[in-house]
C-alpha cells in the first residue's frame, strides 16, 4: 500500500456525460409515473371554521380598533398624557463657542 492511497477514492463513473442526465428534470420515467398517480389521487382538503372562533375573532379586531381611536381621541384632546419621551430643550449648550 502506497502512503496517501487510502484518502484518495477511484473515480467513479458518471451515468451522465457533458452534463446532460438520463433523466428529464430529475425525474425518470418511472418517477414521473408515481408522481402523476399521486398528483391523481391527493385531495387537500381543510375544516370549515368554527362559527364561534370566526365570531370572537372578528370581535377581538373590533374591540382593538375601537379601543385605539378612543386613545387616539383622548391623547388629541389632551385627556390622557402622551407617554412618549419629549424633548424640552438644552438648558445647558453642550457645544463651545
Amino acid at each position: 500500500m502506497v502512503a496517501g492511497a487510502y484518502t484518495t477514492s477511484p473515480r467513479r463513473q458518471k451515468p451522465y456525460k457533458n452534463g446532460y442526465s438520463a433523466k428529464v428534470n430529475g425525474f425518470s420515467s418511472h418517477e414521473k409515473e408515481k408522481l402523476k398517480e399521486f398528483k391523481e389521487s391527493f385531495v387537500e382538503e381543510f375544516e370549515d371554521t368554527p362559527f364561534q372562533v370566526a365570531v370572537l375573532t372578528y370581535l377581538s379586531y373590533f374591540f382593538l380598533i375601537l379601543f385605539g381611536y378612543l386613545r387616539d381621541f383622548m391623547r388629541k384632546y389632551g385627556l390622557e398624557r402622551s407617554k412618549a419621551p419629549k424633548e424640552y430643550g438644552n438648558k445647558v449648550s453642550f457645544v463651545r463657542k
